[in-house]
Order: structure tokens, then C-alpha cells, then sequence
């Protein structure tokens, strides 16, 4: 499964008038902890390196809801770190600015511009043929498998399963119990998303 969180302008954004001759953006995003504050020693750095633009960071819990509330209540962030279902419903709902226009202005041809990024990532924040947003922190989720564990139980250790049919089957079979009091003491497969 592939999972990528996004940044997205939103609908409302970017109209608050600069009080000291900057531009100032709002930027919320989902990140806590060790990430927070290295995006925010990231927002400094931008803050810094110009004096045209201030960003001001939040980091904040449940960044897709709140933003939801606030662009309903005509208060959204300028820019919002949100996961990519997340677009397509605020994008039917116009709460999301296209980039598209944005791309074009700095003179690039959306064709150009796209081919800048992996070309799955850029196809998961274009919808209904414009795009709403762009990759952040983009994963890949892996299968890891103990070939150890395998072979114990009886599985061929080179060859991982190859559907999700094979992957419940194999899971039951990595499963152990203990024959007491059948509590699990080995789990074939623990998902993590």
C-alpha cells in the first residue's frame, strides 16, 4: 500500500492582508515530536533566507478535520500537510486552490512541471486533471518476511506470498499458540497501517 501525505493550498488561503508589508502564510501539518521540529527549523531556515514571505508553522493533531472546520468557518491555513484521500473530497468541495495556475505563473508547463516528481506520486494529487497538491514525505510500505520462520513452518522461504489470499494463508500458518492456554506466542502477520 502506498501512503503520501501532501501539502495543498486551501480554497481561502493566502488573502490575509500583510500587516508589515509581508506576505504572511499560515502552514498546519500533522507532524508531532522529533518531525515538528524539523520542519520547523525548516520554516525558520525560509524565514530567514528572504523578507518577502513569513511563514508561520503550526503543528497540530487531526490536521484534516481541523482544516475542515476552519475552512467552513472562512479561516482555513494557507497551506496544510493533509493525506491524499483527503484531496478529493475537499477538492469536490472547493476547499482546496489548484495549483495548476500557480505552475503556469512560474512559467512552467504543467506537463514540465509534473515530470519534476515520480510520476505515481504526481498521479496521486492530480484529480479530475488538475493538480491540488504536492508530494511531501511519500512511502512505499514493504513485505519483510523471516525466512527462519518460514522453513519452521514448513513455507518455502524464497517465494513470499503473492496475494492477499496467500498472505492470510501464510499468516496462519506463522501463527503459533501456545497449546496450554492458547495464547499467541508467534503472530504470522502483524499489519501495520
Amino acid at each position: 500500500m502506498k501512503r503520501l501525505w501532501v501539502i495543498v493550498l486551501l480554497a481561502l488561503g493566502c488573502q490575509r492582508p500583510p500587516p508589515d508589508g509581508k506576505i504572511h502564510i499560515t502552514y498546519w501539518e500533522k507532524w508531532s515530536g522529533r518531525e515538528a521540529d524539523a520542519m520547523q527549523q525548516v520554516v525558520d531556515q525560509f524565514n530567514r533566507s528572504q523578507d518577502r514571505i513569513h511563514v508561520e508553522f503550526l503543528s497540530t493533531s487531526a490536521v484534516d478535520r481541523k482544516t475542515l472546520v476552519a475552512t467552513a468557518g472562512g479561516d482555513p491555513p494557507d497551506v496544510a500537510g493533509l493525506w491524499v484521500p483527503n484531496i478529493y473530497s475537499f477538492a469536490d468541495n472547493n476547499a482546496l486552490t489548484p495549483l495548476d495556475d500557480f505552475i503556469r505563473a512560474e512559467g512552467y508547463s504543467l506537463e514540465a512541471w509534473a515530470a519534476r516528481y515520480v510520476p505515481v506520486y504526481m498521479q496521486m494529487v492530480e484529480y479530475k486533471g488538475r493538480y491540488y497538491g504536492l508530494p511531501a514525505t511519500p512511502a512505499t510500505t514493504a513485505l519483510h518476511w523471516n525466512k527462519r520462520m518460514f522453513r519452521e513452518a514448513g513455507l518455502d522461504p524464497e517465494r513470499p506470498p503473492r496475494t492477499v489470499a496467500e498472505l492470510d494463508e501464510f499468516a496462519e500458518k506463522l501463527t503459533r499458540r501456545d497449546p496450554r492456554t492458547g495464547a499467541i506466542v508467534q503472530l504470522g502477520f502483524l499489519p501495520q497501517e
